[in-house]
């Protein structure tokens, strides 16, 4: 929250998992991350959805930024519903890495590599683009990440917890679906941050 909040305002703010400051991109994400918070996830990673056509040496290209958001919820009460509600929704694609145990693991369903650009490449003319087809130019995949890996502070959380990645090849408002589903549970895992706890 901390973070967030003051890298919006220009403030110079480290966290153990960013560097900082936020990338200009994510001005346009800090209201919806900021409501992900107030249930309870905390974001690591995200982007919006962006286009870019380029020409070079008379090739046209375009390059695909698809909205992707990671983020870390604790195992309660009702997370596990939460994450196959994730999974269910055929509007988006998930991996979860599930930390209940000393080997991390998939968790059911979910076990799917994550495009987070494709592109579409040296096509004749700026019209030929949208004949072209797309292809994937980066990709996360689809395997189990290590705690280790997260940087988080082991005061962070008491409670073990599932990493996230999420995204998206429809047109769907990403963060918000989430925070749709997040709310159905609020009131069993996701409590709302009390007064003060914003500002650690």
């Amino acid at each position: 929250m901390k973070f967030i909040k003051e890298s919006a305002e220009g403030k110079d703010v480290e966290t153990l998992y960013h560097l900082g400051p936020l990338e200009p991109e994510t001005t346009e994400l800090i209201p919806s991350l900021l409501r992900l918070h107030d249930y309870g996830l905390l974001t690591m990673g995200s982007q919006p959805a962006e286009e870019t056509v380029i020409e070079r040496e008379g090739k046209w290209f375009q390059l695909s930024q698809i909205p992707f958001l990671d983020f870390v919820v604790p195992f309660r009460d009702g997370t596990e519903e939460f994450l196959r509600d994730l999974v269910a929704d055929e509007q988006l694609k998930c991996t979860i890495t599930d930390f209940r145990s000393d080997t991390p693991s998939i968790f059911p369903g979910s076990g799917c590599d994550i495009v987070v650009t494709r592109e579409k490449v040296e096509c004749e003319s700026r019209e030929s683009l949208e004949q072209a087809e797309w292809r994937d130019y980066t990709s996360i995949r689809s395997v189990p990440m290590y705690y280790g890996d997260l940087h988080l502070d082991e005061t962070c959380f008491c409670d073990p917890v599932a990493q996230c990645m999420v995204t998206t090849l429809n047109d769907v408002d990403l963060f918000g679906r989430i925070e749709s589903h997040a709310a159905r549970y609020q009131q069993v895992f996701f409590p709302k941050l009390t007064p003060g706890l914003e500002s650690v």
